[in-house]
């Protein structure tokens, strides 16, 4: 599969949902907001904060920012209701 698979949302769930795709053969990207989230992520392969002990594929690329949805196929929104408005920002609500 060649199609670009965006999960935005860094939690658990959201982890998960990109481990999984990338699983799939899908070229996953997993989107946080926060960029020392993002930052210890890439360094450690591991998401420490919410699914720690489970290695995070090279293969799977960790982002930050808006322009973290260019070029995506499929989009997976793993935010949690309560945090959709500070994810997606003021400009979007």
């Amino acid at each position: 599969m060649n199609e670009t698979l965006v999960v935005v949302g860094a939690g658990g769930w959201g982890t998960a949902m990109a481990l999984v795709s990338r699983a799939a053969g899908f070229r996953a990207r997993l989107w946080t907001r926060r960029a020392e989230q993002a930052d210890a992520m890439k360094r450690d392969r591991e998401n420490r904060a919410y699914l720690p002990g489970v290695p995070l594929p090279a293969e799977l690329e960790i982002v930050t920012g808006p322009a973290a949805l260019d070029g995506a196929d499929r989009l997976v929104c793993a935010v949690p209701t309560q945090h959709v408005r500070a994810t997606v920002g003021p400009e979007y609500t």
